[in-house]
């Protein structure tokens, strides 16, 4: 479930939204320091209702993405990737991230 507010010029959109996701993934170790992996999730607005008003009909999408995670130390990683949402009617997005794992 999410809440959000979103400035839109003069006025404010109060927002809440809640997702159904359900995701497949594969890992494969290439060495025992670099892993790659790959993911399909499917996405299911399960409630949607912006300004008090709920929306019509639920929407329906797919995110596919992969990425690397690379073990510089036993207690330290970098992980990199890239996703993309599809299929949704009304938007297209394209996600880069880049992140840094510590083990204690």
């Amino acid at each position: 479930m999410s809440w959000a507010t979103t400035d839109v010029g003069p006025r404010d959109l109060e927002s809440e939204a809640g997702l159904f996701t359900l995701t497949g993934r594969a890992d494969y170790g290439v060495t025992d320091n670099v892993t790659l992996s790959g993911f399909a999730t499917w996405k299911r607005d399960v409630h949607l209702e912006v300004d008090g008003v709920a929306a019509a009909d639920s929407e329906n999408w797919a995110e596919f993405g992969g990425g690397v995670r690379v073990l510089l130390t036993e207690d330290i990683g970098v992980r990199a990737g890239y996703s993309f949402e599809a299929l949704h009617p009304n938007f297209e997005r394209h996600k880069f991230m880049v992140r840094l794992e510590l083990g204690f």
